[in-house]
């Protein structure tokens, strides 16, 4: 093992950590980052959490490793890391204008509950118990994740042989990669559009006022007559 690998062990190790007790004080568990603002666990929010924590600490090491090099700042992120974090950001805020938009013109969102891990997985709407699991989040989540562990293997193994004073460059992957993960993103999103179940709040029904105590107290007496 290389210093380098040590340095990127500890950074992904703090920002672990940071993310962990951050969620603890806001949310009181460790998974805290993950919780929307229903308090339901988003997968968005787990895949935009990851880039940052495997990019962001690699970049951190490397530049830690180069310190005794004339430059040490001078090491740059590939176009396709950059590609990948913007899709889950992008993601990520078209997942959350969609909810939001749905909420709004009157579709059933599931709404808070206990924060579990498989709400991952899960349809947000319509009126199943439990919600099914959504086959847009189950591959997208795959896709991310797999594309995400390749990467670390294939950054550590590329420090293995490649001494960090010769990287000027955060390692990249194939291109196609962003492609595959941008449709994986597209179809996660449009499995989000059409309203799912039967699932609309009707406020007018629900917010019929109750009868007035008078017409409650009448009924008796004309019985009585």
């Amino acid at each position: 093992m290389q210093p380098v690998h040590i340095y990127w062990l500890v950074a992904a190790g703090v920002l672990l950590a940071a993310a962990g007790f951050l969620g603890w004080a806001v949310q009181h568990t460790p998974w805290g980052i993950l919780i929307d603002n229903r308090g339901r666990m988003s997968l968005s929010r787990l895949q935009i959490t990851l880039w940052t924590i495997v990019i962001l600490s690699l970049w951190f090491a490397l530049i830690v490793a180069r310190l005794a090099t004339p430059h040490p700042l001078s090491v740059a992120i590939p176009r396709e890391l950059l590609a990948a974090m913007g899709i889950s950001a992008g993601s990520f805020v078209t997942a959350g204008a969609i909810k939001a938009h749905k909420k709004r013109t009157g579709v059933r969102i599931l709404e808070e509950g206990q924060p579990r891990l498989a709400q991952i997985f899960q349809e947000e709407e319509g009126d199943y118990t439990p919600a099914p699991i959504s086959i847009g989040k189950f591959q997208n989540f795959w896709i991310t994740l797999v594309l995400i562990a390749g990467y670390v293997l294939g950054a550590w193994r590329l420090l293995s042989h490649t001494p960090a004073a010769q990287i000027h460059t955060l390692p990249g992957f194939d291109p196609s990669l962003n492609t595959l993960l941008l449709i994986s993103h597209g179809g996660y999103l449009l499995d989000k559009v059409p309203n799912k179940g039967t699932g609309l709040r009707s406020p007018e029904k629900s917010a019929s006022p109750p009868a007035p105590a008078d017409a409650q107290g009448d009924e008796p007496c004309h019985s009585q007559r």
